[in-house]
């Protein structure tokens, strides 16, 4: 009798431990819904301006060809309802045009029917943030089912774990902040758990589904391609496992990403002659981002994996980083955080290994990979920041939780859970002292 009113006890510990975290993302996102700057440092003008084009003129934004409208303008340089101080005609440099009319278009065609509900364009913010906070729910309510899936009745205090990523302040801002990464949150949990069942019940049906999703994903971004390789590995055992019976199911799964991005990638070639806009992106952008057209080589790797581990915060904070002790702590717990399990991986049950590893850390593992060629080989420092990382981080610290869980105990997880949430919520505290950089 003791030892079940203890389990009851720690069960109720954890579920209120889990309760807590929901409770500071939500008053979080509500807060950024709200209060934050509009529009945000990283793009919000841009990613608004993308959906004001395809909710009023019904068409998709052309890169280098679409400026950025007046109302936009105003509201941005907070005059709004009054003009704009400049005409859009008049202006010059990248923040003159909607330039990030190279994205795919799956989230601006989701958020374009909520863009017309009100007449407000102030109010127009608002109305994508709570929907980006929607996603971030979505996301959330996924990131349980996938714990669920790989855990069962035990996954709570996995989740427990996951949800101190969700809690980075990083996470939510570029989850709530108007742009792709909202649904970017979502594709992924939502291809991971879907390949995961296909692959854990020789589903054929729900490795189709898994192609579909994997093909809504790179609709939302390019960058989400990390996970193909999953897919290309599950359809493979498939067919290996079942034979013949599985040709259908796997060539479907794998056919249909490709033949889902045939319209936007017919678009691109029709206004850009190439399958996507990287050449213009960089004619528009290098001016900005490398002015002096420096060379990158292997010394700069070191300082570019170095910003990776800094993505608890969202670059409109990145001011708290001139203080070295606080850079140094960040990069000391993203270091831990994110190599710590990887380190300790040989702990995972032999036979669950490979599995865990392919579905929860690889994807991400493809992302860095991605990155550093980006810098290395193609030249091209824009994409090396964190915030390129979240959508795979939710599965990967599923990963981590069990690492830990195995090497500390249930208990042990639960309490390294609450001292980080313990010290995120803090973070939170302090940064509402702290007002966040907005966007030109």
């Amino acid at each position: 009798m003791t030892s079940r009113v203890r389990a009851l006890g720690f069960g109720g510990a954890v579920k209120a431990l889990v309760a807590f975290e929901l409770a500071v993302i939500a008053v979080s996102a509500i807060a950024i819904v709200a209060r934050f700057p509009v529009f945000a440092l990283v793009d919000e003008r841009a990613h608004y301006s993308y959906v004001q084009v395809v909710s009023e003129q019904q068409r998709l934004p052309v890169l280098a060809r679409d400026r950025t409208s007046a109302v936009v303008q105003a509201v941005g340089e907070g005059v709004y309802p009054r003009r704009s101080r400049q005409e859009p005609a008049h202006q010059s440099g990248l923040a003159a045009f909607s330039y990030e009319a190279f994205q795919p278009p799956a989230y601006y065609l989701t958020a374009a029917p909520l863009f017309a509900l009100l007449p407000d364009y102030r109010d127009k913010v608002r109305v994508l943030r709570a929907f980006d906070a929607l996603l971030l729910a979505c996301a959330l309510l996924l990131l349980w089912r996938l714990a669920r899936e790989i855990a069962g009745p035990r996954a709570l205090a996995l989740f427990a774990f996951a949800l101190t990523a969700m809690m980075w302040p990083g996470v939510v801002v570029r989850s709530v902040t108007i742009s792709n990464a909202a649904l970017e949150m979502v594709a992924a949990p939502a291809v991971i758990l879907l390949l995961w069942r296909a692959h854990a019940r020789g589903d054929g049906r729900l490795l189709v589904a898994g192609g579909a999703a994997l093909g809504a994903a790179l609709l939302t971004r390019l960058t989400l391609a990390a996970l193909a390789p999953v897919l290309i590995v599950v359809a493979a055992l498939a067919v290996r496992s079942r034979g013949r019976r599985a040709l259908p199911a796997s060539a479907a799964a794998l056919a249909l990403p490709v033949l889902m991005l045939v319209p936007w990638l017919a678009f691109n070639l029709d206004h850009f002659h190439a399958l996507t806009a990287e050449r213009v992106v960089r004619r528009m952008q290098e001016p900005l981002l490398n002015p002096t057209r420096r060379l990158y080589g292997l010394g700069d790797l070191a300082h570019g994996l170095r910003i990776l581990l800094r993505g608890v915060l969202p670059e409109e904070w990145w001011v708290e980083y001139l203080s070295t002790p606080k850079r140094l702590l960040s990069e000391v717990f993203g270091a831990l955080f994110l190599l710590g399990p990887l380190v300790f991986g040989w702990v995972a049950p032999a036979a669950d290994r490979r599995r865990l590893f392919g579905f929860l850390v690889a994807p991400g593992l493809v992302v860095v990979a991605g990155l550093v060629y980006a810098l290395v080989a193609a030249n091209w420092a824009a994409f090396l920041l964190p915030r390129y990382l979240y959508p795979e981080l939710g599965g990967f610290c599923l990963f981590a939780a069990l690492i830990w869980r195995r090497l500390l105990g249930e208990r042990g997880l639960v309490w390294l859970s609450a001292l980080l949430a313990g010290a995120l919520a803090a973070v939170w505290i302090h940064l509402a002292t702290v007002h966040p950089f907005a966007g030109p």
